[in-house]
């Protein structure tokens, strides 16, 4: 895909980006949270938006105020996506275990930061409902100890 190819939407203005070789550099303007969308486009059609919610903690120009959003590093998996009922959370890959007394919790956000649910996760996994909720995009933050890794759920 090239350029052309990817379409961007920013979800809160609190942010500059630019795009080169398929890769989107941002930049925060402050701490707090930021938020966009994006599809890609092939020869069958546009994809789906993902939704992206990152959480800046650190304004410097060092990039570490993205250290803990790396999509495919995150240590859960959800499925299925998008849910009109019950969603699952597992580890991506047993061989990448959060540490071994890690406080670990889950909870669901829609796109105006509200809280709709608390995710209790035991032994690396859990299984809650979307029953009941809007359809639309929601922000499943998990908290591994210090660390957050988010998750868009797509309810329909």
């Amino acid at each position: 895909a090239n350029n052309s190819d990817w379409e961007w939407q920013k979800m809160t203005t609190n942010f500059a980006w630019n795009t080169y070789n398929n890769t989107a550099y941002l930049q925060p303007y402050q701490t707090g949270y930021i938020a966009f969308k994006v599809r890609v486009k092939n020869a069958c059609g546009w994809s789906n938006w993902l939704l992206y919610q990152i959480s800046i903690t650190n304004c410097s120009n060092n990039g570490g105020a993205f250290g803990a959003f790396k999509q495919a590093n995150n240590t859960f998996v959800i499925y299925p996506n998008p849910s009109k009922d019950i969603v699952n959370i597992e580890l991506r890959d047993r061989n990448n275990l959060p540490e071994k007394d890690a406080i670990i919790s889950g909870e669901l956000f829609d796109l105006m930061g509200q809280t709709k649910a608390k995710v209790e996760i035991t032994n690396n996994k859990a299984t809650f409902s979307v029953q009941g909720l809007n359809k639309g995009i929601y922000v499943l933050k998990i908290y591994i100890n210090d660390q957050v890794e988010s998750h868009q759920i797509a309810v329909e």
